[in-house]
């Protein structure tokens, strides 16, 4: 379980720009599908593709920022 949390921990930077990265899509996607709801409704599929892409992603990287800490508290 150790192994684990050290893998996905073992680089915080790229953890927080993967969930940066995945912020970014979902509020873009909550955007398409605002904009879907108000005028064309056929946007409102790229805005649930781009959520549940960004959505995941930033699960992804808080992840690895969430085992990071934990690491580091193992440690001590």
């Amino acid at each position: 379980m150790r192994q684990l949390l050290y893998r996905l921990g073992s680089n915080p930077r790229r953890s927080l720009r993967r969930f940066l990265s995945g912020f970014g899509l979902f509020m873009l996607g909550l955007f398409f599908i605002y904009m879907g709801a108000k005028g064309q409704p056929l946007l409102q599929v790229p805005g649930l593709v781009l959520g549940g892409g960004g959505f995941g992603l930033a699960a992804w990287g808080y992840l690895g920022i969430f085992c990071n800490r934990l690491s580091q508290f193992l440690d001590r």
